[in-house]
């Protein structure tokens, strides 16, 4: 399961069939395609909100 997990193009693959098997759309339907960009735009700001926290909990204290 590791080998599975450490591709990026595995796991991928694994969320969108997941996501089609619970939601029920295909990937033809445009109400998929919308729900995807929604959750992925939430996940990216909710990544790059972390990152800017974390630069600046690292960066802080190593300038003088």
């Amino acid at each position: 399961m590791a080998w599975f997990l450490s591709n990026l193009r595995y796991v991928a693959l694994l969320l969108i069939y997941f996501a089609m098997g619970v939601a029920g759309y295909a990937f033809g339907d445009s109400a998929f395609w919308e729900a995807a960009l929604r959750w992925g735009h939430v996940l990216v700001g909710i990544m790059w909100i972390g990152h800017l926290y974390y630069f600046n909990f690292t960066q802080i204290p190593n300038m003088p």
